[in-house]
Order: structure tokens, then C-alpha cells, then sequence
């Protein structure tokens, strides 16, 4: 999934809408756990109507969000999961964790809530932006840390600097005068 996600983003940064629509179809065909795919489809501004079966998991799921999915799928998001959860249950239910609804009204909670009628409908703007750029660097991060395939670019770059030879300050250093000294 990784290479796909990659892939997905240069082709939206040089306008490779071809190579863009072959990176969707071929995410479409992976197995993907819902809040991956609900952060990359949004990130990259992908068809929302396609995460409609991630929205309708996470929303009859027995467990709540955790704080990290949360955390991951934005305020806006998370809250949509909430009342859609919320309303699924049912306005009289008292078990919190049994769907009260048939299949097609819990359809309609799911299109309504996720607004999956409205076109182009996204909890940020991202494309261009530096948090684009941020926002994709954390997510092949998160997606390559299950994996133990890569460090995030923030820890590559320390490990870089890490590895680059500090200036000496020996006590030899200090005897020939070189390195800062200390006045008494």
C-alpha cells in the first residue's frame, strides 16, 4: 500500500491524472483498515463516496474511536463517527453497543452524516499546502511503521545530523588554545 500511496501523491503533484485514477483503483483492491483509508482518501482529496463502507464499519464497530484514530481522522471526522454511531443505536436504545437500524436507514444516517451526496466535501483543504506535504510524510510514516519498513523524514533528518562529526572539545583542544575557555 505504501508504493501506491507514494505513487498517488507524485502523480498528484505533477498533474498525472491517469496515473492518479490507476493508484485509486488499486487501492480500492487492497485491504485497507477504515481509518487508513479515511486518512489517505481524505488527505489526497480522493471520491468520499468510496470510503462509505470504512464510514459504515467504523460507525456499527462495538468499540468507540480510540484517541489515536481520533487524533488521526481530525475533530470534524471523528465527530461525524460519533453521531453516526449515536444515531445508529437508535434514540430509545438502551444497549450502546447494538445497531437499532434496518440496513436501508442505516444507509441514509451514513450518506447523511458523512454528507456523501455533497461533492467535493472534505474536513480540510490540503492540496499545495505545507500541511499537504506534512500530512503525507505522516501518514506513509504511520503506514510503514506497522510494517517497521521506515523512520518518519523528522527522524531521518536527526539521525543524519547525529552522524555528522561534532566539533572536538578535548581538553588538548582547549591546552593549544583552540575551543572556547574559561575566564577567571
Amino acid at each position: 500500500m505504501d508504493n501506491w500511496v507514494q505513487i498517488l501523491f507524485l502523480a498528484q503533484k505533477w498533474g498525472f491524472r491517469e496515473v492518479e485514477s490507476l493508484c485509486v483503483r488499486e487501492l480500492e483492491n487492497l485491504p485497507i483498515q477504515p481509518v487508513d483509508k479515511i486518512c489517505i482518501y481524505q488527505l489526497f482529496k480522493l471520491d468520499r463516496m468510496l470510503l462509505f463502507d470504512s464510514f459504515a464499519k467504523l460507525t456499527t464497530r462495538s468499540e468507540p474511536l480510540t484517541l489515536d484514530e481520533g487524533g488521526r481522522l481530525g475533530l470534524e471526522t471523528s465527530l461525524q463517527i460519533a453521531r453516526a454511531r449515536e444515531l445508529s443505536r437508535g434514540p430509545k436504545s438502551g444497549s450502546k453497543s447494538s445497531i437499532q437500524l434496518q440496513d436501508s436507514e442505516l444507509n441514509s444516517v451514513i450518506r447523511d452524516v458523512f454528507r456523501l451526496n455533497d461533492e467535493g466535501f472534505f474536513d480540510f483543504e490540503v492540496g499545495g499546502s505545507p500541511l499537504f506535504y506534512e500530512g503525507v510524510a505522516d501518514v506513509l510514516y504511520y503506514l510503514s511503521s506497522k510494517t517497521g519498513s521506515t523512520p518518519h523524514p523528522q527522524e531521518q533528518q536527526q539521525q543524519q545530523q547525529q552522524q555528522q562529526p561534532q566539533p572536538s572539545t578535548s581538553p588538548t583542544d582547549h591546552a593549544n588554545g583552540h575551543g572556547k575557555s574559561k575566564k577567571r
